[in-house]
């Protein structure tokens, strides 16, 4: 374990040193906060020991500076001050202090406040890497299904076609065409929307490229988009579409990430309702933005506040198909693009709605 001693005292900090080395610990020593965090930039401690009132930069400081890097926001820190003041102590605490050890303390004092973090750190990471290998597996489960069932349809139905030669028909042959196309765009959906997880994940702020929609755009978009996803489930019948649009406008946004949320949002209410049961696309007016807002009778309370990657809603009780993105991947490019998505839950029914500035 490195261990890290920031102290302006040279005679406490040269006791500490060879406490800690006597322990088996490696240890670095600075004599001011200013040098402690261009020791911490060279090499990232395991845990931070730091006095309060020091020259040039004081312990609160040092750990602010710690906190504004996610670099090092994580570094376990314990002040060791004679600042025993409950004031002193709670502030330490509200910026992210792990402990406080209180001057004159004993060796044995500094030796259990070491090995509280190192335990509690062990758990941490014991915890992360739990978590860590669920969502891989999880990952590894749902895309495997959602990559193998599409190619294997794929290359089923092409062995069909190259097997029966000249022996179906113009319709039959029709058909067949169709499921490939339909295996095909499955596949580039459940691909699509891992890349573009892999982009948000990794915070890639690429130029996205801009493009002007208006009144027209955004109706047709939106009622040809629900009639088409509608007609894939046999839910024509369900899907109302209305807009109180009166006026055009022209807004300037990224087209693909507003078309991919609508798409998005329309299939998920369409997919996790029951059929019989209306599914409401509706367009409105603001005085400074514009809604989208889908609505159903079916969705679960929770299923907004549910959506994380890879997590399939209902997946112990219902199969589906998806890699579990979707709605997540409509709040992140919420975020990015500054809209508003939110979820209300009233009488039974679900709506989500995405707001869009005007």
């Amino acid at each position: 374990m490195n261990i890290l001693v920031i102290e302006d005292d040279s005679s406490i900090r040269e006791n500490l040193q060879e406490l800690l080395q006597a322990h088996g610990f490696e240890v670095q020593s600075c004599p001011d906060g200013l040098a402690g965090l261009a020791a911490i930039q060279d090499q990232i401690p395991d845990l931070v020991l730091c006095d309060i009132m020091m020259p040039k930069m004081d312990g609160y400081e040092v750990l602010k500076a710690l906190k504004s890097s996610d670099k090092t926001a994580n570094i376990p820190f314990i002040y060791i001050t004679a600042k025993a003041d409950r004031a002193d102590q709670r502030l330490g605490m509200e910026l992210g202090a792990d402990d406080y050890i209180v001057k004159p303390f004993s060796s044995k004092d500094v030796l259990n406040a070491i090995e509280i973090r190192r335990q509690k750190q062990s758990s941490t990471q014991k915890g992360i890497q739990k978590a860590v290998y669920t969502k891989l597996n999880t990952f590894s489960k749902i895309n495997s299904h959602e990559y193998n069932t599409p190619l294997n349809g794929i290359i089923g139905l092409t062995d069909v076609l190259l097997d029966a030669e000249n022996k179906l028909s113009r319709a039959e042959l029709t058909a067949l065409a169709q499921d490939i196309k339909t295996s095909a765009k499955r596949l580039y959906r459940t691909f699509r929307n891992f890349m573009l997880y892999m982009q948000l994940e990794r915070e890639e702020l690429l130029e996205m490229p801009t493009s002007v929609i208006n009144k027209k755009w955004l109706e047709d978009t939106c009622k040809s988009t629900l009639t088409e996803k509608a007609l894939k489930l046999d839910r024509v019948a369900d899907s109302h579409f209305h807009s109180t649009l009166t006026n055009d406008f022209s807004l300037s946004l990224v087209k693909n990430d507003l078309f991919y949320s609508i798409e998005e949002l329309i299939w998920n209410a369409l997919r996790f309702s029951q059929k019989n049961t209306p599914i409401g696309l509706e367009i409105t007016e603001q005085k400074e933005s514009i809604t989208i807002s889908i609505s159903n009778h079916t969705l679960p309370s929770d299923f907004f506040e549910q959506a994380e990657p890879f997590r399939q809603l209902n997946r112990d009780t219902q199969e589906q198909q998806g890699s579990g993105l979707g709605i997540y991947l409509c709040k992140e490019l919420a975020k990015r693009n500054a809209w508003e998505l939110s979820h209300a839950y009233q009488n039974d029914q679900s709506t989500i709605s995405l707001r869009i500035r005007t």
